[in-house]
């Protein structure tokens, strides 16, 4: 007899454990979804009212101050264009300019090498205007000289 009420007892064990997980699908241990309904005083939904007046103000504010940064970002992209376009003129002015001192440089240089010539062919007409008036001299001394001795003889 013990046998059989060990093997009853036994087959009541597994009878209950089995009945266990329905035991859980039966509990309410699932989470229920929200129902999309929110329950508040009418102080806080006058301040969330207030709220949100607030931050569409500042919006449209934050908006029209967009806007406006829109059309100056637009203008100065225009002034930076004309801008750019007054550097190149620059640019371009310069180089020509450049190019012009340049070639005035070479002029210069020309001028002074030219300058330099004149002055030593200026130097040597001198020396031989200086020379030839000395040998003049020289002959007019030595034929005074020969003149006044045959004239005293």
């Amino acid at each position: 007899m013990p046998n059989k009420i060990k093997h009853l007892l036994l087959l009541v064990s597994c009878c209950l454990l089995l009945l266990l997980p329905a035991a859980g699908w039966c509990a309410d241990t699932t989470t229920n979804s929200p129902s999309g309904k929110i329950v508040m005083s009418n102080e806080q939904y006058s301040q969330l009212q207030t709220i949100i007046k607030e931050q569409e103000t500042t919006l449209a504010e934050l908006q029209s101050k967009l806007d406006k940064l829109s059309s100056n970002s637009t203008t100065l992209q225009t002034q930076l264009a004309a801008a750019n376009e007054q550097l190149l003129k620059t640019k371009n002015s310069l180089q020509t300019a450049n190019g012009s001192l340049t070639q005035a440089n070479n002029d210069l240089q020309k001028q002074s090498e030219s300058l330099q010539t004149l002055t030593s062919q200026i130097n040597e007409m001198t020396k031989k205007q200086s020379r030839l008036k000395r040998q003049r001299d020289t002959w007019a001394i030595a034929a005074g000289i020969l003149a006044v001795g045959l004239v005293a003889k």
